[in-house]
């Protein structure tokens, strides 16, 4: 079986891992009545101000009740109130986790609907919110992706003029590794490309992109009793088409990864990892390559110890750090992520500390 070079360092000992020289842990969002339920986080500078948004259920993960809210800060450290991002589930239909994206001046949320169940989404289908700078709040612009995809993190870009969203695509087989793209400024026509996974089933193939030139690399999760490890496939064409994907050398937690890129052009990876003593979502790691490339030569650890108990029930819920995007603001890296389910918490650390 090939196995894609991803860690290029002596083998990673996260008991031994160390944090970075500063790091600020804040509290973005603690979950009260009536979502007492919280998963994934996005977050994204917009006008001068930091965007968090989140899934957030009322009891159990994706349940009837299910929205998407959020919440904005000017410094990263005080955050206001939620808002609703998403509108209020109708019917049968609620909403969940979703991802951000600036274009044209405009921020806009990309947010699945469906009618939730924690294990089918037979009608998932993305629809499209834009922020009223003016009123201060999110209003509804459509359906854009009728497919069965989910939005795992924001769009980036190709470097050939056109967009591309990872995610998952739906169906009764598993959720399988996904892009969607769109040529820039056009109307919200997202094609589809499904990663070939070959042989592989029970597979929740959450993930994020990195650009190098014409190749995209593509890392999500293992399935569901797999090797904790990191999976990859590579495009050579702009992420237009894609071989198949591989297991890599890359210690990963089956767990929701993000991926990207700080101003020094040293590509990112953020995710779980297996940790002797503590649950397998109890340790949050972030790794770096050298300027450019894809190979990873450095770790810290972010979070390292047992997660907080939920407060209350829900299905779903269990001590973890996990689901974690991030974005740079002001030469310092901001790291958001769902704490066991049911607050958002966020991790501050200056790039001058990530040598």
């Amino acid at each position: 079986m090939k196995i894609l070079k991803l860690w290029d360092a002596p083998k990673l000992n996260c008991e031994t891992l160390a944090f970075p020289g500063i790091i600020t842990d804040v509290l973005v969002h603690r979950s009260a009545a009536p979502y007492e339920f919280l998963l994934g986080a996005d977050v994204i500078e917009f006008d001068g101000e930091l965007f968090c948004g989140w899934g957030a259920s009322r009891k159990d993960e994706n349940d009837c009740f299910s929205v998407m809210n959020g919440a904005v800060s000017k410094d990263a450290l005080l955050w206001n109130e939620k808002m609703r991002i998403s509108p209020l589930p109708r019917g049968k239909k609620a909403y969940s986790h979703g991802v951000f994206h600036v274009e044209n001046g405009e921020l806009y949320a990309y947010v699945p609907n469906a009618s939730y169940n924690i294990f089918t989404y037979d009608d998932i289908q993305t629809i499209k919110m834009i922020w009223n700078k003016e009123k201060r709040e999110w209003e509804y612009v459509g359906l854009v992706i009728p497919e069965h995809f989910w939005p795992m993190s924001r769009p980036v870009d190709n470097g050939n003029g056109a967009w591309l969203m990872p995610g998952l695509l739906l169906d009764k087989r598993g959720a399988y590794p996904t892009v969607a793209f769109r040529l820039k400024n056009t109307a919200e026509k997202w094609e589809i490309r499904r990663i070939p996974v070959p042989g592989r089933k029970g597979l929740w193939g959450e993930g994020g992109l990195l650009v190098k030139g014409n190749e995209v690399l593509y890392i999500f999760r293992n399935g569901w009793d797999q090797k904790r490890v990191a999976c990859a496939a590579v495009s050579t064409d702009h992420g237009y088409s894609w071989h198949e994907s591989c297991q890599t050398n890359f210690p990963m937690s089956l767990a929701k990864p993000c991926c990207g890129m700080l101003p020094d052009s040293r590509n990112y990876i953020i995710c779980n990892m297996p940790c002797k003593k503590y649950e397998e979502r109890d340790t949050l790691v972030l790794a770096l390559s050298r300027p450019g490339e894809w190979v990873f030569d450095r770790a810290w650890a972010l979070r390292r110890g047992s997660s907080p108990l939920p407060r209350r029930k829900g299905i779903g819920k269990s001590p973890q750090w996990a689901y974690p995007l991030a974005c740079v603001r002001d030469n310092t890296l901001c790291v958001v992520y769902s704490s066991s389910k049911e607050d958002c918490a966020a991790s501050l650390i200056p790039l001058e500390c990530l040598k």
